[in-house]
């Protein structure tokens, strides 16, 4: 849906070295703060507990549109 929003959230997934998909993308407060990130994990079909190297690009694109519409 938005690519700035599709980077910002593989950047968050990738910040933190050894850590879940979960803790990593939640880490990022904008994100965090915006966005249901759980539920979109869910919506997307991708376990939380996995970490970000693990997921293909058609994953993150999966969990960016399940984010919804872009937060103003």
């Amino acid at each position: 849906i938005d690519e700035a929003r599709f980077r910002k959230l593989v950047k968050a997934g990738f910040a933190q070295r050894r850590k879940t998909l979960t803790n990593s993308i939640t880490s990022d407060r904008t994100l965090a703060e915006a966005y249901d990130l759980a539920g979109a994990l869910v919506s997307a079909g991708i376990d939380g507990k996995r970490r970000a190297e693990t997921l293909s690009v058609e994953e993150f694109a999966a969990i960016e549109r399940a984010l919804g519409p872009v937060a103003s």
